[in-house]
């Protein structure tokens, strides 16, 4: 507010060689308009002078200036909104990079589903609510068969290529409520909220047919299908985190991978 200061300590420079100011100001956004204004702004003299009786003193260039104290028209004040509106984009900006940070923290670089930290996060909200509501909640863990060989007989990166394939076909067969994770490597698991153990199941052997209808083929030429095996369970009321329940749907896989894989076992 610089020239609107100036205009205010201009009649002091007749009356006292010595003068002193502070000023205080409060900027608003008004979010209905999208502007910033001015609520209010103070400033405080203080003039020392050894002249005695009272000095009368007119600046004439004052009422030349009045448009200046305009605070719509006033450059300061423009350039104070400018100010104002760069710091509360920049503050937006750095929100939603700090969005984007916790996201991506969340998420499995490779497949971009959840990973398992924020997987158990998740879980234990929704334990709560199975709770509370007194609706089941199931999960389940499946495996890609065989997963070394593909390594071995295509290399490492058709592998991350089945490893995507097979995120992509967990989206598209289960429901926008359920949470898919990548637990670990070629480990995936799924929570089913408000869904019993027939539910469960129901949606496991979908997955199995889909994926067993995957084709991948390799910049080379060569078709790759691959299967997964499957295990089931549900939360119990006994049951005090989702590791239980994980615990017996990745008993209940490797019982499907005991008996010949691309199956799907039930924890009964």
């Amino acid at each position: 507010m610089q020239s609107d200061i100036a205009i205010e300590l201009r009649p002091f420079n007749n009356i006292a060689p010595n003068i002193g100011f502070f000023t205080y100001g409060e900027i608003y956004h008004n979010e209905k308009d999208d502007k910033n204004a001015l609520l209010s702004m103070s400033m405080t003299i203080l003039a020392l002078s050894e002249q005695d009786g009272t000095i009368k003193y007119v600046d004439k260039d004052l009422q030349n200036e009045d448009s200046e104290k305009n605070f719509k028209t006033n450059k300061h004040f423009l350039v104070l909104e400018a100010l104002t509106h760069l710091s509360n984009t920049v503050i937006q900006e750095l929100e939603e990079a700090k969005r984007q940070l916790k996201e991506q923290a969340n998420r499995d670089y490779l497949t971009g589903l959840y990973n398992r930290r924020y997987f158990n996060e998740i879980a234990q909200e929704l334990i709560y609510i199975s709770k509370r509501e007194q609706k089941p909640l199931s999960v389940i863990m499946l495996d890609i068969d065989k997963f070394k060989n593909i390594n071995d007989t295509y290399g490492h990166s058709a592998g991350d290529d089945v490893i995507k394939v097979l995120a992509n076909t967990l989206i598209e067969t289960v429901r926008a409520s359920d949470v898919i994770s990548r637990y670990g490597g070629e480990e995936f698991a799924l929570l089913l909220p408000f869904t019993d153990l027939d539910g469960a199941a129901k949606i496991a052997e979908k997955i199995r047919k889909n994926v067993e209808n995957k084709k991948i083929i390799t910049y080379d030429g060569q078709i790759i299908q691959f299967t997964v095996s499957i295990g089931v369970a549900s939360m119990k009321k006994t049951d005090k985190n989702i590791e239980q329940a994980l615990n017996r749907a990745d008993d209940a896989l490797y019982t499907a991978k005991e008996n010949g894989r691309n199956r799907v076992v039930i924890d009964e």
